[in-house]
C-alpha cells in the first residue's frame, strides 16, 4: 500500500492537479485581499478578507475532491496502468486504500495552503488584534475531516457507476443537497404522525451531511464549538468515512477490470 501511496503523489504531481489547485487558492487569495482593499470598512478589512477567502477556498477544495482521485483512476485504467499494479503482489484493497490516503493527504496540504495564505493576508493587512485568524485551525480541522468523508464518498460513487463524470456530478449534487437538511430536522420535530417523523430523521442522519463540517461562523464570529461537538463531529467523519470505503472495497474486489 505504501508503494500506491507514493506512486499516487507523483502521478498527481506529473499531472499538475494538486499544483493547479494550489494556483487557485493563491489567486483567491489575492482576490480576497483585493477585495477587502475595496469594500474596507470601519477596519473590517480581516472578516472581508476571510469570509471572501473562506468561501471560494472551500469551493476549490470541493472541485479537487470530486474531480482529482476520478481522473487519477480513470487515467490508470485507460493507460493499462492499473492491470501492471494489480499483476504485481498488490491486492485490490491495498491499492484503493493507498490511492484514498495519497488524496486525503493533498487534500490536507491545500487545505493548509488555504489555511496559511488567509491567516497571512490577515496578519500583513488587517487589524492584528482581531482574533479571527487564530480560529483558522478550526478551519482546516474541519476542512480536512469534510474531505475525508468527500473522497470516500466520491471513491464509492466511482466503483458504483464506473462513469468518470457521473461520479463527480453525483457527488456534487449530494454535498449541496445537504446544505438543505435542516429542513428535515425541522420536519421531524413539526410532523404529524410517528412515521413522517421518523423519514425526516432517517433522511437527516442517515444521508451525508457536509453542513457539520462548516464553521466559517465560528472562525469569524466566535460562535462557540463545545468540545462535544468536535468529539460527534470527529466520530460522525470516522464511521462515515467507514462506511464508504468498505462498501467502495466490496465493489471494487468485485469489480470486472
Amino acid at each position: 500500500m505504501r508503494n500506491i501511496f507514493w506512486y499516487t503523489l507523483i502521478e498527481n504531481q506529473r499531472a499538475r492537479f494538486t499544483f493547479a489547485a494550489v494556483s487557485l487558492i493563491l489567486a483567491i487569495a489575492a482576490l480576497a485581499h483585493y477585495s477587502s482593499t475595496l469594500n474596507y470598512n470601519a477596519g473590517r478589512y480581516t472578516l472581508t478578507a476571510l469570509s471572501f477567502g473562506l468561501y471560494f477556498t472551500r469551493l476549490i477544495l470541493l472541485a479537487y475532491a470530486l474531480f482529482a482521485p476520478v481522473l487519477g483512476l480513470s487515467r490508470e485504467i485507460e493507460s493499462g496502468t492499473l492491470f501492471l499494479i494489480l499483476s504485481k503482489p498488490t491486492t485490490r484493497s491495498h491499492y484503493l486504500l493507498g490511492k484514498y490516503a495519497a488524496f486525503l493527504l493533498l487534500y490536507g496540504i491545500l487545505t493548509v495552503t488555504a489555511t496559511f495564505a488567509l491567516f497571512f493576508l490577515a496578519f500583513a493587512f488587517g487589524d492584528r488584534t482581531d482574533p479571527a485568524p487564530l480560529r483558522l485551525p478550526l478551519f482546516l480541522a474541519a476542512e480536512w475531516m469534510s474531505g475525508a468523508v468527500l473522497l470516500a464518498l466520491v471513491f464509492l460513487l466511482y466503483q458504483s457507476l464506473r462513469a468518470p463524470l457521473a461520479s463527480p456530478l453525483l457527488g456534487a449534487a449530494i454535498f449541496f443537497t445537504s446544505y438543505f437538511l435542516e429542513s428535515s430536522r425541522e420536519g421531524a420535530q413539526q410532523a404529524p404522525s410517528a412515521f413522517s417523523r421518523l423519514v425526516y430523521s432517517l433522511l437527516y442522519y442517515g444521508f451525508p451531511n457536509f453542513r457539520l463540517f462548516n464553521v466559517e461562523r465560528s472562525v469569524l464570529y466566535e460562535a462557540p464549538i463545545s468540545f462535544a461537538y468536535w468529539s460527534g463531529l470527529a466520530a460522525y467523519t470516522l464511521l462515515l468515512c467507514s462506511v464508504f470505503l468498505g462498501l467502495a472495497l466490496a465493489l471494487f474486489r468485485r469489480r470486472e477490470l
